[in-house]
């Protein structure tokens, strides 16, 4: 099978760059397979440079570069395959994750850029609280990540607190959006 390092690799031979993320490779490798055509420098370039790390890597037993890329007979990369590598199913639980994140702080920011605004801070750390809260279910015992958790819980509470004291009409908006209750009117408990 084709691994992740493989496939930046090839996008590395094929851009003449480092790629470090896996991203770019997908953008690189779905607009090889749009135009249907791995051009052949690149090919016998990457051949040439799979057998030297593997060798470089200490591996007694270099495997056909045919074999590694999931080559045809032709010598020729199998645009299936590498459509099921890439697809969204084969992303990793962090990349879903910085995916989930990234939409969310989309649809919260006022501006293209806006990345630092009260409701997007929020909206993020909302977004965390949830999955460390779903981590921990699984990890009961994860008392470092417990203790993220606090801090990122105290962290919103005081960003709610700043954005209900400073515009009330974003708080109410943002509070409703986001699913959360409002605790501003939470009667003191040692009150007579």
């Amino acid at each position: 099978m084709m691994s992740v390092g493989l496939l930046r690799r090839v996008a590395a031979v094929r851009s003449g760059a480092c790629v470090s993320s896996l991203e770019s490779v997908r953008s690189l490798m779905s607009s090889e397979l749009a135009s249907g055509v791995f051009p052949t420098a690149a090919r016998t370039s990457l051949f040439a440079w799979t057998k030297t790390f593997a060798a470089s890597a200490g591996d007694t037993e270099v495997r056909s570069s045919r074999h590694s890329l999931d080559l045809n007979k032709s010598g020729e990369i199998k645009p299936d395959l590498v459509k099921r590598y890439l697809s969204e199913t084969n992303l990793s639980r962090g990349e879903t994750n910085k995916r989930a994140l990234a939409e969310e702080r989309a649809s919260f920011a006022r501006t293209q850029h806006d990345t630092g605004s009260s409701e997007v801070q929020i909206a993020s750390l909302t977004m965390r609280i949830k999955l460390m809260t779903e981590h921990l279910r699984i990890h009961r015992k994860d008392e470092h990540s417990r203790r993220g958790l606090m801090g990122m819980l105290e962290r919103r509470k005081k960003l709610l607190k700043y954005l209900r004291r400073t515009d009330g009409d974003r708080y109410a908006d943002t509070i409703l959006r986001l699913g959360l209750k409002d605790r501003s009117f939470v009667d003191d408990k040692y009150a007579q």
